[in-house]
């Protein structure tokens, strides 16, 4: 069992760690961003842009305005609920109630951004969208959950509205005569409605949040390895 604890606990921490360098990249090319302005335009280069958004089609759903990005997650309870935790105290690991996705579907508007009068298209669905709205539908159990049963299911239904601006962290590449941005394998595909200032600032805090709770998890983890070894 220790040994399964271990393996999960250094998991845990390196995905932490992985997060927080990946925020601290995109933080540094959105402060380069919003002190550069324009940026200079390089194939396989990452980049933060910010410009106009220049919509070719958006996303329509009934009740709802112009959408650019849109996510709909259909989850299911797995496992024991409020009402009966108590009586399960002994064994709540092998029980413990989650929510199981068992459809995520997710639709890109097609657009791009006007960065010093050349057009830049957005290609691939995004990674992280530090702006975006959620809202939750939920049959019943609002209240702690206490009304929910196992088979029980919800809506989570997340989507970034038509804005004026967008700023986007991603890497350059060509296709053709066009510029466009893509996924890249260490910053991903970040869209937010932020400009890069405020953008940086929230990257840069929860890399650095990130990485003082991994070194504090360490040195916890050292001073008690070398306690036991006493």
């Amino acid at each position: 069992m220790s040994v399964i604890l271990l393996f999960v606990a250094t998991v845990l921490l390196a995905w932490l760690a992985w997060i927080s360098f990946q925020s601290l990249l995109q933080g540094g090319l959105l402060r380069e961003a919003a002190a550069e302005g324009i940026p200079r335009l390089e194939e396989g280069r990452r980049v933060a842009l910010c410009g106009e958004v220049l919509l070719r089609e958006s996303i329509r759903k009934p009740g709802r305005v112009d959408l650019l990005w849109y996510r709909h997650k259909a989850e299911e309870l797995r496992g024991w609920t409020f009402l009966n935790r108590f009586t399960n105290m002994l064994n709540w690991n092998k029980n413990r109630a989650h929510w199981v996705t068992i459809e995520d579907v997710q639709e890109m508007a097609t657009f791009g951004i006007n960065v010093g009068g050349r057009e830049i298209r957005v290609e691939g669905l995004p990674t992280e969208i530090p702006t975006k709205h959620k809202e939750t539908e939920n049959p019943g159990g609002e209240w702690l959950g206490a009304f929910h049963a196992t088979g029980d299911s919800r809506v989570v239904v997340e989507y970034l509205p038509v804005v004026p601006r967008l700023t986007i962290v991603g890497r350059l590449e060509r296709r053709g005569e066009d510029w466009v941005v893509v996924k890249d394998s260490k910053v991903g595909l970040v869209l937010s409605s932020d400009d890069p200032a405020q953008a940086a600032s929230w990257e840069i805090t929860k890399a650095v949040l990130g990485l003082l709770a991994v070194t504090a998890a360490v040195t916890v983890g050292l001073i008690i390895f070398f306690s036991l070894q006493r």
